[in-house]
């Protein structure tokens, strides 16, 4: 049986099956290496504690490295338990011993790890976008142009948020109203997270934790209402949600579409304003940003214009915002659908000739 045993001390603690069989020299081989990795995980675990561990881990890049790993240590395994053994006489019982520890001490748990970390991997991949991953939408994102004007407009006139009245003329800015007090928080994000507020691009910091070092994830979550044939976006629905990721609870505050004078971030477009604000509806923030006035912000397409709402919501809450999840009307109804869906009967055509169009008013 010794065969049998050395080769399931191998596997449990490389280089103990060599001690078992009084090969000295040879354990050394696999129980210094051993013993270095497990003090090195001793004290990292000490260092920055189970937080800080469980942070590193799912940075962005090291899941693919832990799964490398993984099968590098399933193979050390192995090899110092067949090593270990190899010298020694081989009995059936022996052999059978050795088999049954290969797959309940080796190849079970690393499958299990191993599917594990690719599933982790896929959920942080379909959460946080990376580099040069644009903001995902079931529709192409909306046209900024203007749409053109078809006859005259009858009862109620367009609206008038978009910065264009009735007859198609942009609109005067308004007077510029007192400067807000500047909210209480000037940084630019987490450190590791999204980056300065003025500088609107996908998440991208390897080795980096997605937030900041307050210990706190913030995620502003949006509800647009772009769709089908619809003109640019805005943001009717906006829920920044906190959660203090060492004990798991979890704080939200939604902000009113019709508040105005929010205040800018830093930068150019504060700079062109004389009250450094949003003269408008918070809801507009978008078409600020990517229809009115694109030169006074950075990036370029929904970067630009999802980067000023972080921004501006950022400023106005004095909180950093680490992530930002948008959701337009095709996303309400594959969030939906996700759910298990509704089915609604309708027997008769519905049809409302008095409703008003979204461009014209009352027609």
């Amino acid at each position: 049986m010794r065969f049998g045993v050395a080769g399931v001390l191998g596997l449990v603690v490389p280089g103990a099956g060599h001690l078992f069989v009084g090969r000295r020299r040879a354990a050394l081989v696999f129980l210094i290496p051993t013993f270095a990795v497990i003090g090195w995980l001793v004290g990292l675990l000490l260092a920055v504690g189970p937080i800080g561990v469980l942070a590193i881990v799912v940075s962005p890049g090291v899941l693919p490295v832990l799964a490398v790993l993984n099968v590098a240590f399933a193979a050390w395994r192995i090899l110092a338990a067949v090593e270990g053994a190899r010298f020694e006489a081989r009995t059936p019982a022996s052999v059978a011993v050795l088999s049954l520890g290969l797959a309940v001490l080796v190849l079970v748990p690393h499958l299990v790890t191993g599917r594990l970390i690719a599933t982790t991997n896929d959920f942080l991949d379909s959460m946080f976008a990376g580099p040069g991953v644009t903001e995902p939408s079931a529709e192409p994102e909306p046209d900024i142009t203007p749409p053109p004007r078809f006859g005259a407009v009858v009862g109620e006139p367009r609206r008038p948020d978009n910065g264009i009245d009735e007859a198609g003329t942009p609109l005067p800015t308004p007077a510029p109203t007192k400067a807000p007090p500047k909210g209480p928080y000037t940084g630019g994000g987490g450190a590791g997270a999204l980056p300065p507020l003025g500088a609107a691009i996908p998440w991208d910091g390897p080795g980096a934790i997605p937030w900041g070092d307050d210990g706190r994830f913030d995620l502003l979550l949006l509800g647009s209402d772009a769709g089908r044939d619809r003109w640019s976006r805005r943001m009717d629905v906006m829920l920044l949600i906190e959660v203090d990721v060492a004990t798991g609870r979890v704080a939200m505050i939604g902000l009113p579409r019709n508040l105005q004078n929010a205040p800018f971030p830093p930068g150019f477009a504060r700079d062109a304003v004389a009250c450094g604000c949003l003269t408008g509806l918070l809801n507009e923030a978008y078409v600020e940003a990517t229809a009115r006035h694109p030169d006074r912000w950075p990036g370029t397409g929904a970067v630009k214009g999802i980067g000023a709402v972080r921004g501006i919501v950022s400023e106005l809450t004095g909180r950093p915002i680490d992530a930002v999840l948008v959701a337009d009307l095709m996303g309400v109804i594959d969030v939906v659908d996700a759910l298990g869906g509704i089915d609604i009967y309708v027997p008769t055509a519905v049809s409302d000739d008095r409703y008003p169009d979204p461009v014209l008013g009352r027609i």
